[in-house]
């Protein structure tokens, strides 16, 4: 069951929390993979988020005209490929 957990996380224009999540999760003893998908936000996710905790991976999704949450977390559900997820807003 090793590295058996992916955590999808979705954001649009919201970096305030994502730092302290992302060094929180850090912890997890499982975790694989972090997910973030970033969703047509005006601005990049900075890079500290990956260097705070390198099993990060940020997902830019751009040209969509509005927030669709579900179909956020849709799309990065597809990227998981483990067999464990945890949705953390």
């Amino acid at each position: 069951m090793k590295n058996n957990l992916t955590i999808v996380t979705c954001t649009m224009n919201r970096e305030e929390h994502l730092l302290e999540q992302v060094r929180a999760t850090k912890n997890i003893k499982h975790l694989n993979k972090h997910i973030i998908v970033n969703w047509s936000s005006k601005n990049i996710l900075s890079n500290k988020l990956v260097q705070s905790n390198p099993k990060v991976r940020i997902v830019n999704v751009e040209n969509e005209n509005s927030w669709w949450l579900t179909r956020a977390y849709n799309f990065g559900f597809s990227l998981v490929e483990t067999s464990y997820l945890m949705k953390l807003d």
